[in-house]
């Protein structure tokens, strides 16, 4: 296993805030998204999303080679309420979800030849994608964009709108009951699963074989709209879209633009492992890796 691209971009210039991390070791390589925060909570000055990450990103470097995909959901799991349990938290995370330390993420296990999957980062394998899990945010993505183009209609521009989008006021609110649903008993489409200290369903995961003849995969966070065999390729297609649609409401469309100062909607992540070559990657833990 051998890492051939890696890169991970913040979206504004404080590489302190991203969210969005990868770590490679001998026996596993991930890619790990902290959720944006809805609510102002913070943690020795770091979010929510943040704090899932670093947590969820440093246990995985300790896993038994051999774990499975179950297990690891726990184990993962376990480490972010072991640390709520530590800081005193507990009881104020099981109340308050949308306060809760959450992270989504992609593994592949040299071990057991697999990609595990809990989330909606992307994969690839061969060139092939994986096929992801739903964006739990994509109904009010929609409903972001429905109020944009109403205000383009009332006179708006896409510049007064990037300084002060009234999309995403109209759906905040939402967002932060769409979060009451994560890792919820309540058997309904809205409902997802995530790393919070509180996964009830470990068998979540998506486990996705990989066949001993694979020669590249790739892995990116839901900061690429699409993702491509080369960090070039990616790239490439999310500047065109930032160029065409800074808004994020039209041709590609999200739960937030590209703001001033910004350097992109998200956070972003990729990582290319080749599979063929029989070194071993060291260690790495890699958390900004910042375009300049």
């Amino acid at each position: 296993m051998k890492v051939v691209e890696h890169l991970v971009v913040p979206k504004s210039a404080a590489a302190s805030r991203c969210e969005d991390g990868l770590v490679c070791t001998p026996d596993f390589a991930a890619v790990v998204d902290g959720a944006t925060s809805k609510s102002d909570r913070t943690f020795a000055d770091q979010s929510p999303g943040r704090t899932a990450m670093l947590l969820v990103r440093d246990a995985i470097a300790t896993m038994d080679p051999k774990i499975s995909a179950q297990e690891a959901m726990t184990f993962l799991d376990g480490t972010i309420r072991a640390w709520y349990e530590e800081q005193g938290l507990l009881d104020e995370m099981r109340t308050h979800v949308v306060r809760r330390c959450s992270a989504v993420l992609v593994v592949y296990s040299r071990y057991r030849g697999q990609i595990w999957s809990l989330g909606d980062c992307q994969a690839l394998i061969d060139g092939v994608p994986v096929d992801k899990g739903s964006r739990p945010e994509e109904v009010l993505a929609r409903v972001r964009s429905m109020v944009l183009y109403g205000e383009l209609f009332r006179g708006r521009t896409v510049n007064q709108l990037l300084a002060h989008d009234t999309g995403r006021e109209a759906i905040l609110p939402l967002l932060e009951r769409q979060v009451e649903l994560q890792n919820s008993e309540l058997d309904c489409e809205f409902g997802y699963s995530v790393l919070d200290g509180f996964l009830n369903r470990s068998d979540a995961v998506r486990v996705i074989p990989v066949s001993g003849d694979a020669r590249e995969i790739v892995f990116a966070s839901d900061g690429y709209p699409d993702v491509y065999p080369t960090l070039c390729e990616t790239e490439t297609a999310l500047e065109e879209i930032i160029r065409t649609d800074p808004l994020c409401f039209s041709r590609f469309r999200a739960t937030k633009g590209v703001y001033p100062g910004n350097r992109s909607f998200d956070d972003r992540c990729y990582l290319r492992i080749g599979l063929a070559d029989q070194e071993t990657v060291a260690q790495m833990k890699i958390t900004s890796y910042v375009i300049e």
